[in-house]
């Protein structure tokens, strides 16, 4: 009876580091599975904490408070790095959007349009490309102001996205040039 006393709680305790570094493993590497390693962490540390308080005595009640404060720390953990990853991932998210599309636009980029081509090139479709600039831009720029035109480019984007078609894919190329990609060109 005394040997088992010893041994059952540092079983436990056993069990436990072991469970509470899967459960951080989890996280740290699948940010969206939270609930399950705290579901794992709790399920692994209430049935140990029960038992210890069972036993009673003064070292297993303080034994069980230290494995308890454990077991909040890793619930702790698992809160701070699902924040951590999360973020870290809406950060890849608008970072690969902010390198594909024009800041003042909203179109795709250069780096944008060879993506919608090659992503639409394997269809074996043909595809329409439309490339122009505005005529009379740099006037405009020089007797107005930078502001003024970037204006103009924003209000230009605006009527090309609604005149074109649902799966027309429109792109600002550089200063003034656009381009138009259509994907399905088999009508024309």
């Amino acid at each position: 009876l005394a040997l088992s006393r010893i041994q059952l709680p540092e079983v436990g305790i056993s069990a436990f580091v072991l469970l509470f570094g899967y459960c951080s493993g989890i996280v740290v590497r699948v940010s969206f599975r939270p609930i399950l390693a705290a579901s794992a962490l709790l399920v692994s540390a209430l049935p140990v904490a029960v038992t210890i308080l069972m036993m009673g005595d003064g070292i297993n009640i303080i034994l069980c408070f230290v494995f308890l404060l454990f077991v909040i720390g890793g619930l702790e953990s698992i809160k701070y790095l699902y924040s951590i990853y999360s973020a870290q991932i809406l950060a890849n998210i608008e970072l690969s959007q902010l390198a594909r599309n024009d800041p003042l636009t909203g179109l795709l980029n250069r780096l944008g349009l060879q993506q919608a081509y090659r992503e639409n090139e394997n269809g074996g479709h043909r595809i329409a490309v439309y490339c122009f600039d505005l005529n009379g831009f740099k006037p405009v720029n020089d007797r107005y102001g930078h502001p003024t035109g970037d204006q103009l480019l924003v209000a230009l984007a605006r009527r090309l996205s609604v005149l074109a078609g649902t799966t027309d894919i429109l792109a600002r190329i550089g200063g003034d040039e656009f381009c138009c990609l259509i994907p399905d060109a088999a009508e024309f």
